[in-house]
């Protein structure tokens, strides 16, 4: 009789801590009138279901990161680099946007030697784009002039715009 009893106040005590747990991980999602309460952006676009991806060199095998000393995004090798948003529809238009906050693009510099991260570009102008290109993803933008300009990457990662997209660097899209 004491095993039964002693088994049932297990249960019980699993239950409540299930119960705790759940109630308290939901609390996150949900306010009293059902709205989205602050969550971080990693949570806020699974919560939305937003597709993710990540940008690598296809001949260098680098992956497009934040920059750590200058503030500039680069190509490094070894880790995974920024995770950034995928439109619904990216067929049509295929900005690059970071992942932690839609509204900060990955926009080239005007020299077109390296990359930026720029809250709310006030222009179209220099904003990377993915397109395709015989079959191949390679990253574009626009400068001042409507000069359609193409990013090439060297083996050091280092980054120049160029005119031609047959010399543009293929890149993958890791979709997460």
């Amino acid at each position: 009789m004491e095993d039964k009893i002693f088994f049932i106040i297990i249960i019980l005590l699993i239950l409540i801590i299930f119960y705790i747990h759940y109630t308290s991980s939901n609390e996150n999602f949900e306010s009293e009138e059902g709205d989205l309460l602050e969550l971080n952006s990693y949570q806020r676009c699974e919560t939305l279901s937003k597709k993710k991806f990540m940008i690598r060199d296809i001949r260098t095998k680098l992956w497009l990161t934040y920059g750590e000393e200058d503030g500039f995004s680069k190509f490094l090798p070894g880790r995974f680099g920024i995770t950034l948003l995928l439109p619904e529809n990216p067929n049509d238009y295929l900005p690059i946007r970071i992942l932690d906050d839609p509204n900060y693009y990955l926009m080239s510099t005007e020299e077109g030697d390296g990359i930026m991260v720029v809250s709310n570009p006030s222009t179209p102008f220099f904003i990377l784009e993915i397109y395709i290109y015989n079959g191949f993803n390679i990253i574009g933008y626009l400068n001042e002039s409507d000069e359609q300009q193409y990013l090439h990457i060297d083996d050091n990662g280092n980054i120049s715009s160029i005119n031609n997209p047959d010399y543009a660097s293929k890149v993958e899209m890791l979709i997460l």
